[in-house]
């Protein structure tokens, strides 16, 4: 394949390769601090439990170390307050601030009494500050010479609670800090759910478009399930929603967002996992049941193992991608192989960082990892269902291609075979028009053939036996000429129908049967329109003209009537006269040709 070739590479070798890589970049940005010697970090606090300010003098203030968390210690409580002491040998002379890159949920600052501001709400419901940096700055009239009492009212719910060591430096120096943070882990976070609500949307319409493609559907609900849980990186106050009931759907999401993203990966693998699916929805929709019919403070802790599942589930789907770049090396396959294992890398970078394991991590690491450092998967997870919805746009774009290319083909396949047959049409239609023109050939032969033929023969036979008279010889060429006109007339251009035949019949012979003392009468009515092939529009005309010649020869008539009519689906011609008929035995071959 173009670009990189995988495929004599020892493939063990580069997986290990790989994952070590990504191991010790995780390590190094762990452990990476962007320290700085003008800003102080105070580490040692005292903290009490406590609704309201409590007296300076309270015996039950106990002194910890920052960063504190309370189950570390086991509290349930929702209010708590924590007491620094800031020594100051002099009075600063640039403005100060005060810097809570880390909390949870929400706090209110006071110096020396006076309050600096806080989060938000400090009442139900609560600022939701959990991802958010808190920054105050210190006024210089608040300061006085030795000790300075930094008093931090933190409000959190049951499960949650924790402290970072707040940070004090110059305003020019401290406020870059919070304003990376806050970009890093606010403002870029609510790009991000945007950016995913429409890649979510995008898909689903890809979907829609075809249903028999069941990945898109599978990742368009992935991507809604992480947009909302994304949603509370930077959202202080849920619009529409009781803060509970929004806190836990985020939980929710967050794990299913995991269960769709198996279903979206079999489906991309090509692997059927019904079962496996079935028991993932059931597992953790079993789970999700009580946390969301119970209040969350009885049941938070489910959220560890639930997420906890979710980083099993990574785990699961790394392992499968690694697997499929092993049978198919290809660059496509590493790529995605080496997301998955960067997004289980966050995930569990993430997990230690809100439960951290005694003994794995020393809780000096710990504080370091807390004090410099991001939850990663905010960002390596958007970043996955971007690449792989670039890769699912890409995947749609080759096909539509393909299917263009295909069409195209299909096209100019058509187009060749319509043009060969406009040229075997154009032959056939010559060949036709070659075959009826000889046909009518025939034709006009045979009919010339069968009546004005055998006239001039018989007139040839009269002339040779010289008994015949000048007026039967006269009578004969007539007859040849009026067969002649009749052939001339069946090959005229124009329609036939039987009412212009007879009409052409009646206008040769009116003047003639006049002449002899014959009155005709024509009664032509109630025939409708009926094309007639030249030859039977000839028999038609060779057909009366017997009828009428009989008539002269043998009826001794004065008057012929000729009428037409209609009896149910058949024409009839009706020809009658006043004479007596056809008197005696006739030999001649007139009423066998006419029924002929």
């Amino acid at each position: 394949m173009p670009g990189l070739q995988t495929d004599n590479l020892n493939k063990p070798f580069l997986f290990i390769l790989v994952a070590v890589g990504l191991a010790a970049l995780f390590v190094a940005l762990s452990l990476a601090h962007t320290g700085n010697d003008d800003v102080r970090e105070y580490s040692q606090a005292e903290f009490i439990v406590s609704d309201t300010m409590p007296a300076a003098n309270d015996p039950h203030w106990q002194a910890v170390s920052l960063p504190d968390l309370w189950s570390k210690h086991g509290y349930v409580e929702r209010s708590g307050w924590y007491r620094l002491r800031i020594p100051a040998d002099r009075v600063p002379e640039q403005l100060q601030a005060i810097y809570l890159f880390r909390l949870h949920m929400t706090a209110a600052v006071y110096f020396n009494g006076e309050l600096l501001g806080d989060g938000g709400r400090m009442e139900e419901p609560l600022a939701r500050n959990w991802n958010r940096p808190l920054y105050f700055n210190v006024p210089r009239g608040l300061w006085r010479l030795g000790d300075n009492e930094l008093l931090i009212h933190l409000r959190t719910y049951p499960g949650g609670g924790m402290l970072t060591p707040p940070q004090i430096a110059a305003d020019e120096l401290l406020k870059p800090r919070y304003q990376q943070r806050q970009f890093l882990q606010n403002e870029l976070s609510l790009a991000f759910t945007a950016l995913l609500a429409m890649v979510g949307f995008y898909t689903l319409g890809l979907w829609l478009k075809r249903k028999h493609d069941s990945l898109y559907l599978w990742f368009a609900l992935s991507s809604f399930c992480w947009s909302l849980f994304n949603s509370s990186l930077f959202a202080r106050y849920p619009l529409f929603i009781q803060h509970e009931v929004y806190q836990k759907l985020t939980h929710i999401s967050l794990d299913f967002w995991m269960v769709f993203l198996v279903g979206f990966m079999h489906r991309y693998l090509g692997l059927q996992r019904p079962r496996r699916e079935r028991f993932l929805f059931l597992l953790q929709g079993g789970l999700a049941l009580p946390f969301l019919i119970f209040p969350i403070a009885q049941v938070y802790r489910i959220t560890h193992l639930t997420h906890a599942i979710t980083i099993l589930l990574g785990i699961y789907l790394t392992m499968l991608a690694w697997r499929n770049w092993y049978s198919k090396p290809h660059v496509e396959a590493l790529s995605m192989a080496a997301a998955f294992s960067a997004l289980v890398l966050s995930g569990l970078h993430d997990w230690l960082i809100g439960n951290p394991i005694p003994g794995l991590l020393s809780w000096e690491t710990m504080a370091l990892i807390w004090r410099n450092q991001f939850h990663f998967l905010f960002f390596m997870a958007p970043l996955l269902i971007l690449f792989v919805a670039w890769h699912l746009t890409q995947r749609f774009v080759a096909a539509l291609n393909e299917a263009e290319q295909l069409n195209r083909e299909l096209e100019q396949r058509v187009a060749d075979k319509h043009a060969e047959l406009e040229a075997n049409f154009t032959q056939m239609e010559a060949l036709t028009k070659e075959r009826a023109t000889l046909e009518e050939r025939q034709r006009i032969v045979a009919d010339m053939h069968d009546g004005m033929g055998a006239q001039l023969v018989t007139a040839l036979r009269l002339v040779e036996s010289e008994r015949a008279s000048r007026d039967d010889i006269a009578r004969l060429l007539r007859e040849c000429l009026e067969d002649l006109r009749l052939v001339m007339d069946s090959i005229a251009p124009g329609e036939h129908n039987l009412a212009s035949v007879l009409a052409n019949l009646r206008y040769r012979l009116v003047e003639r049967f006049h002449k002899v003392g014959i009155e005709l009468d024509w009664s032509i009515e109630d025939i409708p329109p009926l094309a007639l092939t030249p030859r039977t529009a000839l028999h038609i005309q060779r057909i009366l003209q017997e009828t009428f010649a009989n008539i002269v020869k043998h009826a001794k008539a004065t008057r012929i009537e000729v009428a037409t009519g209609l009896v149910g689906t058949c024409i009839y011609i009706r020809v009658a006269d006043n004479g007596q008929g056809m008197v005696g035995e006739h030999r001649g071959r007139g009423l066998t040709h006419m029924r002929e």
